[in-house]
């Protein structure tokens, strides 16, 4: 599971997606969220060791694609951004960082 911050996008990248009881082909998902802990932001400090530290990470503007197969609950993309943080982290979704804005 990822830290959503905040889903900027969630579009399917079919122009023509069907209504979800005749839906008879997969449908992507295009996301692109805000993501906790994606980037490196200072490296690991390791000497002199009285001042040593962990690398430091920070958010990302990020991009993933889903798929649903016919049958398979669409995103609540008219939810409230909780139920929807909470759908995206029920999937195994593989973030890309796009860069900052």
């Amino acid at each position: 599971m990822t830290d959503i911050i905040r889903i900027d996008t969630i579009e399917p990248l079919d122009d023509n997606p069907g209504v979800m009881a005749f839906q008879q082909h997969p449908i992507t998902y295009e996301v692109v969220a805000w993501i906790d802990d994606m980037v490196q932001i200072s490296p690991a400090v390791f000497n002199p060791s009285d001042i040593a530290e962990p690398a430091q990470f920070g958010p990302a503007e990020c991009r993933t694609e889903f798929t649903l197969e016919p049958g398979e609950l669409r995103p609540p993309v008219n939810a409230p951004m909780i139920e929807i943080i909470q759908y995206l982290d029920g999937l195994d979704l593989d973030w890309q960082p796009t860069g900052f804005n």
